[in-house]
């Protein structure tokens, strides 16, 4: 299993980026953007998710998220530093 510590900080961001704009069907998000005010909806959290366990392998639980609702305190949960 490949650790976090693998990700450059920039990369990880793109991976989001990416991740976020194909599942919400945008262009590129801001980083600072909320989910939620981009149109996530539960399901697509669930399927972001999954997503981010199987790139970074580290789960985050779905209260962790709602809590942090942007790609910039995402990335902390998922063991990278900005």
């Amino acid at each position: 299993m490949q650790s976090t510590d693998a990700f450059d900080p920039t990369d990880a961001q793109d991976t989001l980026t990416r991740l976020w704009a194909v599942l919400l069907e945008i262009e590129t998000p801001s980083i600072d953007a909320d989910f939620f005010e981009l149109g996530g909806t539960s399901m697509t959290v669930v399927k972001m998710l999954v997503e981010v366990s199987n790139t970074f392998h580290v789960d985050v639980d779905v209260a962790s998220f709602l809590s942090h609702p942007t790609i910039r305190t995402l990335l902390p949960l998922i063991g990278i530093t900005p």
